[in-house]
């Protein structure tokens, strides 16, 4: 069983709590926010070359 924390390969006399992420929750965290962050900015980015674009098209917003 991939990632498993016990050997019986069964969940039968399992009784504590398993979690594989835990201690990396805020390397995940700060990644997602990054994330966000650079496709903010990128959208941004866009948008305003568009506009311009569409300005010297005279193009009607």
């Amino acid at each position: 069983m991939f990632g498993a924390p016990f050997d019986t390969g069964t969940w039968e006399g399992v009784t504590d709590t398993y979690y594989a992420g835990v201690g990396g929750e805020l390397t995940w965290l700060l990644i997602s926010i990054v994330l966000c962050v650079v496709a903010l900015i990128g959208g941004a980015i866009h948008e305003g070359r568009a506009y311009k674009k569409a300005e010297r098209n005279n193009i009607d917003l």
